[in-house]
């Protein structure tokens, strides 16, 4: 019923013209809506799901019209003060977007549950998803369409050279290291055992701009490996983006309280840990920063030191 109330609220208040609007009918497929092909222009009241949306919002100017983001996309990008916090991409609270009065979604291809998008779209607010995919390529049609769904086509162009040029840049830096080094990267879902970033994931996608040897390429998805196995695996260097830690690297203590049986391995693991930015593996515009960082934590490697900066 209250979701049914905040809808009629909504409507009454900023009404619906579905004709002429790109609608995606689910989360990276789109739709065209009876007599057009392109979003309409102006979006004044956008609430923003996941950290790709966030980050493609603030790089596009847009972030003045934003009223609600999920935690992803308040860690990711700059936001204004006030913005209200509408829970995390995966599990949309669907009331507490309606009673935003949003006249757009902006969300990343995570959203969900499906029952929750449903429940959008039959209430009529408009669900903008971005495509998924891992690495550039993926980015830059983020880009493309965050620029179609916001009206600001010029200024996703922009965006895309910004990022083309740092991109060479990255790539020069790479060009010029002085050997591959060997690298994992570990998420820690929910306090459980670590799993490890295998192909087909946005961690090998970065590891791999940056010009590391992903160690658990054999792998396929994000695994979970008993410890004999991670250290089998003999990485030089393994990266961690995570809230609970500041960029820089893991300290034994901190790495106790993460991973206990890693901390208590016979070998010294924490100099071999890095921190980085919880929005490395976002998949938005800043790609090439978070690629640089492991980069440059690579070099330090390669050239006999630890993985952090001192």
């Amino acid at each position: 019923m209250k979701v049914l109330e905040g809808a009629l609220r909504l409507l009454s208040a900023a009404p619906f013209a579905l004709v002429g609007l790109l609608v995606f009918s689910s989360c990276g497929e789109m739709a065209a809506g009876p007599g057009g092909d392109r979003a309409e222009a102006a979006s004044r009241r956008i609430v923003v799901l996941g950290g790709a949306a966030g980050e493609l919002v603030e790089a596009l100017g847009m972030a003045e019209h934003v009223v609600g983001a999920d935690s992803s996309a308040l860690a990711a990008a700059d936001l204004r003060e006030g913005v209200a916090n509408v829970g995390y991409v995966r599990a949309v609270p669907v009331e507490g977007v309606v009673s935003l009065f949003p006249d757009l979604v902006f969300a990343t291809a995570e959203l969900g549950p499906k029952e929750s998008l449903a429940q959008l779209d039959s209430l009529g607010v408009r669900v903008v998803c971005l495509p998924d995919g891992h690495g550039v390529e993926a980015v830059r049609a983020r880009m493309h369409a965050a620029g179609e769904a916001l009206g600001a086509e010029e200024r996703a162009r922009s965006a895309a050279a910004a990022l083309d040029r740092e991109l060479l840049e990255l790539a020069r830096r790479v060009e010029s290291a002085p050997r591959q080094v060997r690298a994992l990267w570990l998420l820690q879902p929910g306090g459980g055992a670590p799993l490890v970033g295998g192909s087909g994931t946005a961690a090998e996608a970065v590891l791999a701009l940056a010009g590391a040897e992903n160690c658990a390429n054999g792998l396929r998805g994000w695994q979970s490996l008993s410890l004999e196995a991670l250290l089998e695996l003999s990485p030089e260097v393994a990266f961690v983006a995570s809230p609970r830690f500041e960029p820089g690297q893991i300290d034994a203590a901190a790495l106790a309280q993460l991973w206990p049986a890693l901390a208590a391995a016979e070998r010294n693991l924490a100099p071999r840990f890095v921190a980085l930015e919880p929005a490395a593996l976002g998949g938005g515009p800043s790609l090439p920063r978070h690629a640089e960082a492991v980069r440059a934590a690579l070099e330090r490697v390669a050239r006999g030191g630890g993985g952090a900066a001192q």
